[in-house]
């Protein structure tokens, strides 16, 4: 695959990663998107001028992108438990050397988002008879962000080539956030609505 290529697709889904924050403006996940979007420019900052394992700056940022889906409760309610998974994961990069071991800890956090996206998901649908496609899109994006480091531990397939075809799949959800908010009602299917059409 011609590396060109690949640099091209990287530039391109960084800078649109730039634009959900805009759109996602004082909405829900508006924090979530800001903190995506800066991620892939310090890494690229960090790389290019100091040297810095980027691995130590997605696990920090992740966590504290798991830390922004949370309601403002309950991280009131259990800053100390929080406090102290944030400790146990700086002392782990710290301590521990081993790329894989760091890959584990990003896995570890993401899975911890895309549960807590799932559980909305899943209340909306039970709740308020509702089916986002926006959180869908959210849950598709997370595994291909946990597939993507299993990718790297397991290597159940080229690295390089999956990297590729998963940096796609970003760029467009990029643009899908950049484009719809969550409640859009055009993404918002209303299940009572289907089933007074079925019967």
């Amino acid at each position: 695959m011609n590396f060109l290529y690949f640099k091209i697709i990287l530039y391109l889904t960084i800078f649109i990663w730039l634009l959900p924050p805009f759109r996602q403006f004082k909405e829900k996940y508006f924090y979530f998107f800001l903190l995506l979007a800066i991620s892939d420019l310090i890494v690229f900052s960090s790389n290019k001028f100091f040297y810095v394992d980027s691995s130590y700056i997605y696990i920090l940022i992740s966590y504290f992108a798991y830390l922004s889906i949370m309601s403002k409760i309950i991280l009131k309610k259990n800053w100390y438990l929080f406090l102290i998974l944030f400790l146990i994961i700086i002392s782990f990069l710290f301590t521990v050397k081993i790329i894989s071991i760091r890959y584990l800890i990003f896995i570890f956090i993401n899975i911890l988002i895309f549960t807590k996206i799932l559980f909305t998901f899943i209340t909306d649908i039970g709740l308020h008879k509702i089916l986002k496609i926006f959180l869908i899109v959210f849950l598709l994006y997370e595994l291909t962000v946990i597939f993507k480091f299993v990718n790297l531990i397991i290597g159940f397939t080229d690295s390089y080539s999956y990297y590729f075809i998963t940096s796609v799949f970003e760029f467009f959800v990029g643009v899908f956030f950049s484009v719809f908010k969550e409640d859009n009602p055009r993404i918002v299917v209303k299940l009572k609505s289907l089933v007074s059409a079925a019967s």
